[in-house]
């Protein structure tokens, strides 16, 4: 019998499921990572976090670019402040150690509470054949130096390849690999060696029989006690799972081989502990009959008893994650065997298997690419396909936070950690070539609106004129396009209201050559808004106009030159009380102060405006409306001392500019300088006046 699991809230699963994009956020800051003697960029990075905040990554590259570095690749493990501030790269292992190293593989990483690094992969040895693999495993203190290494070839094999590795509190190692060779390409056993935390190997235990195959297999430690192993192997060609418990000491306290009733196969997705030592297994199991892959997940004991398994139809297994009170979160792709109705999905269990929520993207994503859990509860995913995102959900509700998009060309795969702040961290590697960037994410979104157009226009929007019809144009970025014909014809999109005060408009513009660019911003009511006019007409009168309008009146306030070109003009607008300041694909064109009779609130809109010109084509894409926080330099969504750091940066270092660059103008004296930290460091720690609005 399958056993089939319909939680009682399947309505909050159902109201989830194709849910809309609510909030989209940016990156706090981007850096690239760029390996030492590296010709290409940094690949397979993985992140950890260290005990003060810092992120470490670690990825392999190749130099064999480099005439005097041939068949020599590197790993290559950088600290970075919580800021974005590289402080080393190292490289390892040095130059002719081995004589031969290529093609660094499934990079491990794992960092203690004295900022002391481990890692391990798996290499190559032989650049004429690939039946050559050992792993190198190595201990680095807080400034990246090597303290031991060690490289390890199971006996007996040819090939040593590293799954997994976990570190315990007092420095000591365990490393799971597969072993086999290629004379025997679909067997293998596993290895779980302990190496102490001067690099002297204590022990290594086998599992499983050479006529086997094992794969997908991963550790985890219970509280330095002992050291379980999961994953999929095969007999006969048909994979199932194993799950295997020692001591520290190397004994082995239980073994399991599960065969989940009811499918045809089952392959392990991915393992987690709770609290308490309990064991949450995940797996896709196969129906072959049905074509379909349904998710299932298992609780474990600590002695080894199954407590409860639910399946979930229609889901292949990817990451888990579990919270500080024993909930579980699970991702998975939402798919049949051929491919169809492909989606990705997060779900929310009970510590008794309850499904509370399920929240599924309702574009096509596939290829959940790693998962984590912030203290604070609320889980992010890395998802790919058509276009590639990341999510941070609540974990209450499901609700998701906020999204960002990942550029075209890039992808994310297990690079991802939460701070204790919630704060996420993401490597993206480049499809296309080009150093892999380290990005930060806040803890919560200041996004009051976005729409990617990717699928279609939101409800939110309220089109103004019904014949005008807004439609997708399949261009990248995705855009929506209308057109008119007619001279003084219009065609509007408007959405939000008079809860929006301070905040921050970017959209993306296109237009035919002479038509003239429109936005509206604090539109309070249908003759009360803001409105800039990015002028392009034929007769090369070309000017940024900036105006209000009132009761119907129009009066304008300010006049900018400004020079029309082809393609895309990305438009940045901030309004700060009385104040707004406008930039042009990044460059500052407008900063204006409305004394006379300020409009404070109100949404915004696009327009397409025929004017005499009598024609009018034009796209708008990424909207995107946000808070804008005074003070809030670093773009974080909340003032602190940060935010004094990255001004002395951007004031005396050449670093990033505030952006806006109203949000770092703390006391509202224009200029953004030396007196807007003096300002920020009176209100942080002196109890002095909060950054101005106006």
């Amino acid at each position: 019998m399958i056993l089939r699991y319909f939680p009682v809230a399947w309505i909050l699963v159902a109201q989830l499921y194709g849910q809309a994009l609510t909030s989209c956020v940016d990156s706090v800051w981007i850096r690239p990572v760029v390996g030492n003697y590296c010709g290409h960029n940094v690949n397979f990075i993985t992140l950890k976090l260290g005990p003060n905040g810092d992120i470490y990554a670690l990825g392999s590259c190749c130099a064999g670019c480099q005439p005097h570095l041939s068949n020599h690749d590197f790993l290559n493990l950088a600290r970075f402040s919580k800021d974005g501030v590289e402080y080393w790269m190292r490289s390892y292992p040095p130059y002719g150690f081995p004589s031969s190293v290529i093609d660094f593989n499934n990079n491990l990483l794992s960092v203690s509470a004295s900022n002391e690094a481990y890692i391990a992969s798996s290499y190559y040895s032989n650049p004429e054949s690939s039946d050559s693999v050992s792993a190198y495993v190595a201990h680095c203190d807080a400034s990246g130096s090597s303290i031991w290494s060690a490289v390890f070839t199971d006996s007996g094999v040819s090939m040593t390849n590293v799954r997994d590795m976990v570190s315990t509190a007092n420095g000591d190692i365990y490393l799971l690999c597969t072993c086999g060779s290629t004379s025997q390409p679909y067997t293998s056993h596993v290895t779980l060696v302990k190496y102490s935390s001067t690099g002297e190997m204590k022990w290594l235990r086998h599992y499983g029989r050479d006529e086997d195959h094992f794969s997908g297999i991963s550790l985890a430690l219970e509280q330095d006690s002992a050291i379980i192993a999961c994953g999929s192997f095969s007999s006969d060609g048909r994979p199932t799972i194993f799950a295997t418990k020692w001591t520290s000491s190397g004994d082995t306290l239980w073994q399991r081989t599960i065969n989940i009733p009811g499918y045809d196969e089952a392959v392990f997705g991915d393992m987690t502990l709770d609290k308490n030592g309990n064991l949450i297994i995940s797996a896709t199991g196969y129906l072959f009959v049905l074509e379909q892959a349904d998710l299932v997940l298992l609780k474990y004991s600590p002695g080894g008893d199954l407590l409860w398994q639910r399946s979930s139809q229609s889901r292949r297994a990817a990451f888990l994650c579990v919270d500080s009170i024993g909930d579980i979160f699970s991702s998975a792709d939402s798919a049949f065997l051929d491919g169809t109705n492909s989606r990705a999905v997060t779900q929310k269990w009970t510590a008794d298997g309850l499904l509370i929520w399920e929240s599924t993207y309702a574009q096509m994503k596939t290829g959940t690419g790693a998962m984590a859990m912030g203290r604070d509860g609320n889980p992010v995913v890395v998802v790919g396909g058509a276009q590639s995102m990341i999510l941070k959900h609540d974990g209450l509700s499901g609700r998701k936070i906020w999204v960002a998009d990942i550029p075209d060309g890039w992808v994310g795969r297990r690079g991802l950690l939460l701070d204790d702040s919630g704060n996420a961290y993401v490597a993206l590697e480049a499809n296309i070539g080009g150093p892999t960037q380290l990005l930060k994410y806040p803890r919560y979104s200041t996004a009051l609106f976005c729409d990617d157009f990717f699928a279609g226009l939101q409800a939110s929007w309220r089109n103004e004129t019904d014949s005008c019809a807004w439609v997708w144009d399949g261009s990248w970025p995705a855009g929506i396009t209308t057109s008119l014909s007619g001279p003084q014809r219009s065609c509007v999109l408007s959405v939000g209201d008079t809860s929006w005060s301070n905040y921050v408009f970017d959209v993306g513009v296109r237009g035919d050559s002479g038509v003239d660019k429109v936005v509206r911003f604090r539109e309070r009511d249908e003759s009360t808004r803001y409105f800039l006019n990015f002028r392009g007409l034929w007769d090369g009168a070309q000017s940024i106009i900036l105006g209000r309008q009132k009761d119907n009146s129009e009066t304008i306030l300010k006049i900018v030159p400004w020079q029309d070109s082809p393609g895309w003009h990305y438009l940045n607008v901030a309004c700060m009380g009385n104040r707004i300041g406008v930039s042009e694909n990044w460059t500052p064109v407008m900063d204006y102060v409305d004394s006379l009779d300020p409009i404070f609130a109100g949404g915004v809109g696009l327009v397409c405006y025929t004017g005499l010109f009598g024609s009018c084509k034009i796209s708008f894409a990424d909207v995107k409306v946000s808070e804008l926080v005074p003070g809030d330099a670093d773009g974080s969504g909340a003032v602190d001392i940060s935010d004094a750091v990255y001004l002395i940066a951007y004031i005396f270092s050449g670093g990033a500019p505030p952006s806006p660059q109203l949000a770092g103008d703390a006391n509202c004296d224009r200029p953004v300088d030396i007196s807007d930290v003096v300002y920020l460091i009176a209100y942080i720690f002196s109890g002095g006046r909060q950054p101005c609005v106006g």
